[in-house]
């Protein structure tokens, strides 16, 4: 290509640029493992033009003869030589040409084609069973081709024989570019744990497949090693279980319970037995205390031993300190019910509050009108309990929220309660009589829809009574027009307004009065 830019009359003091290359050489097409890509551009320009490079990522090239880039400069030429063409080269490169007078640039685009190689990631010693992960594979490559999954059971780890790969359904994985670089894409699986498995991403090509494999270790046991217990509080005559498992995949299956150096499941203590248990991902010990008393406190050790003889510590140790404590009833300790009645207007926020203690921590629960508020975690609904329950929030105040509320803590040791009644300062109420209960907002639209209908609904019987009286008067007069309203009163009157009048005389009842009974009349006789 060329372009110049010249100043200056009649040729005096000059300026001009021109770059100019191989049209062919603008696009190159090359595949991985080439020596080498060489550009080569003459720049003729007054005043001399500075030259710099770019490389795809905008950065500044420099002269490195000894690394990736070999820049030559010798004016009016200028040459950039990539070596060892990788992957990684793709992309475009830039020439940046300027003097006082003009900047020029030239773009140089450069595909370079691989075959794909996958990485797939797993940086999770173990996942947890029953939840859902998400599993990347890396691919990179050009063109870039479709990846496929499979997964195979590992039953029988560390073997995992006696299993074949099955196919997994294109609707569990999605392909994504986030780095925007056209021969880089990721796989990404979403990985139920249900099972130990191997997992393989794979990519075919023109010369055929290329995939990445990994084992993905299940377990039941968070961290692989760990104690469990439900107990929050620990209450004389509570019956308690413990549990330490660890993972059949790190560990051996002697897992066992320690307290004071004794051996629990070799030699019972009173009131302490330990009982060893195996699931499909673990081994463990359950630790079983009926009705715990004040001595079978103290510090309980699970100890487990790891199946890598080359560890510097085989054995590993969690702890668990047992404190035994006397229940004791829940108190009150404060709460905003100073007086019986609370009042507030609507729309006004309400907070009832109450703060109680006990062993074991007392359960609350709250009630309106006797009937059990329902707790609900949901932040945008308008009734809320918080700070365990002590908290109950009414975020404004309406005509339905009138009434009786009553708390009630309770633990094994018994209950404690305390009540309030709410009422609204701005409710209306007659002068000479008790307020009664009203409806709720809610039902006073549902009354004002039920009115609305009525008076609709009224209304039309009404227009149509008018109407048909109208039809009806009108067609009276028609009858007396044209001498028939004689019908009247006749023993059947049938007036069908829909009908014109020679119609409607077809239908005129017979009138004894002036008619002949057709049963008297006979046809082909004379007397």
């Amino acid at each position: 290509m060329g372009i110049s830019h010249r100043r200056g009359p009649k040729g005096k003091n000059e300026s001009f640029l021109i770059v100019s290359c191989h049209a062919e050489s603008r696009e190159l097409i090359i595949k991985a493992g080439n020596v080498q890509v060489k550009w080569i551009v003459n720049v003729t320009a007054y005043p001399e033009a500075a030259i710099t490079w770019f490389n795809p990522d905008g950065e500044e090239i420099k002269n490195d003869p000894n690394g990736k880039y070999v820049i030559t400069n010798k004016n009016p030429l200028t040459t950039l030589v990539v070596q060892n063409i990788k992957i990684e080269d793709f992309g475009v490169y830039q020439l940046k040409a300027f003097n006082f007078h003009r900047t020029d640039y030239v773009n140089f685009s450069l595909t370079v084609e691989d075959k794909p190689s996958l990485e797939l990631r797993n940086n999770v010693e173990l996942y947890s069973l029953g939840k859902t992960y998400q599993i990347e594979c890396a691919l990179t490559g050009y063109p870039l081709p479709r990846v496929t999954w499979s997964t195979m059971d590992c039953n029988n780890y560390p073997t995992c024989e006696g299993s074949a790969f099955r196919n997994i359904p294109i609707s569990q994985f999605k392909e994504t570019n986030l780095s925007l670089k056209p021969y880089k894409m990721k796989s990404i699986l979403n990985f139920y744990a249900d099972g130990s498995k191997i997992l393989r991403c794979e990519a075919g090509y023109s010369e055929g497949f290329e995939n990445a494999s990994s084992l993905y270790l299940v377990s039941d046991i968070e961290n692989g090693f760990a104690i469990n217990t439900e107990e929050e509080e620990t209450v004389v005559g509570d019956d308690v279980e413990i549990s330490c498992g660890a993972s059949k995949y790190i560990y051996h299956s002697n897992v066992t319970w320690y307290k004071n150096g004794v051996d629990l499941a070799a030699k019972h203590l009173p009131g302490i037995r330990a009982i060893n248990y195996t699931t499909k991902f673990s081994h463990g010990s359950k630790l079983f205390i009926p009705n715990v008393q004040k001595n079978h406190g103290g510090e309980y050790i699970c100890r487990a031993t790891l199946l890598n003889k080359t560890a510097t510590i085989r054995d590993v140790e969690k702890f668990i300190h047992v404190d035994v404590k006397n229940f004791s009833i829940p108190n009150i300790i404060s709460t905003n019910f100073d007086k019986k009645d609370m009042l507030v207007h609507t729309y006004e926020k309400v907070e009832m509050k109450i703060q109680v203690n006990g062993t074991p921590v007392p359960s609350i629960l709250w009630y309106k009108d006797n009937k059990l508020i329902p707790l609900d975690k949901n932040e945008s609904s308008r009734i809320v309990l918080k700070d365990r329950n002590q908290t109950l929030v009414i975020k404004y105040a309406a005509l339905e929220d009138e009434g009786e509320y009553l708390c009630v803590a309770s633990n094994k040791g018994g209950n404690v309660s305390a009540k309030v009644m709410l009422r609204l300062a701005d409710k209306p109420a007659s002068e000479d009589k008790p307020a009664v209960d009203k409806p709720a907002e809610h039902e006073y639209t549902i009354i004002a829809s039920i009115i609305s209908i009525c008076l609709l609904l009224t209304g039309i019987i009404f227009y149509v009574t008018i109407r048909l009286r109208k039809e009806k008067m009108k067609l009276q007069k028609i009858l007396e027009k044209y001498g028939l309203q004689e019908c009247k009163g006749s023993e059947v009157l049938t007036i069908d307004p829909d009908l014109d009048i020679e119609q409607q005389t077809v239908r005129i009842p017979y009138n004894k009065k002036y008619e002949f009974p057709k049963e008297n009349l006979e046809f082909g006789k004379y007397n």
